[in-house]
């Protein structure tokens, strides 16, 4: 499992690729017609800024939620909630989900790992216990 240090770096390499392939747009766009700014390039560098303003959103890392006094268990159990324009979910992902799919009484630790695409939220929920 990767630790959030390795998650973060991903998700600076992704925002410079990015970044980079915008610049790569702009510039491409001033070589073929350096003084004609047609409606075609317009839509295009628009549309490379709302994609990349929507990746740049993007973060992807677990992150430790809690721990109780409960021994660490060997039992594990997942859960993934989804949300769609921040507002409106898709299904529920919580604790109590996780716990209920990997047949956990009492919980030790709780892990969330989220993955966001802009308007798009994906959030997995780990448990472990007995």
């Amino acid at each position: 499992m990767k630790n959030n240090s390795q998650n973060r770096n991903q998700a600076v390499n992704l925002q410079s690729c990015l970044i980079f392939c915008t610049l790569y747009i702009i510039c491409y766009i001033r070589i073929q017609k350096p003084n004609v700014i047609e409606m075609k390039n317009i839509k295009l560098l628009a549309m490379s800024a709302v994609v990349g303003l929507f990746f740049a959103s993007c973060t992807v890392g677990p992150t430790p939620v809690g721990a109780t006094s409960n021994p660490l268990g060997s039992k594990s159990g997942k859960a993934t909630s989804t949300r769609i324009f921040y507002i409106f979910p898709m299904r529920d992902g919580g604790v109590a989900e996780a716990a209920k799919a990997g047949g956990i009484s009492k919980v030790s630790t709780v892990d969330m790992k989220t993955v966001n695409f802009g308007l798009w939220v994906n959030v997995h929920t780990m448990v472990t216990g007995d």
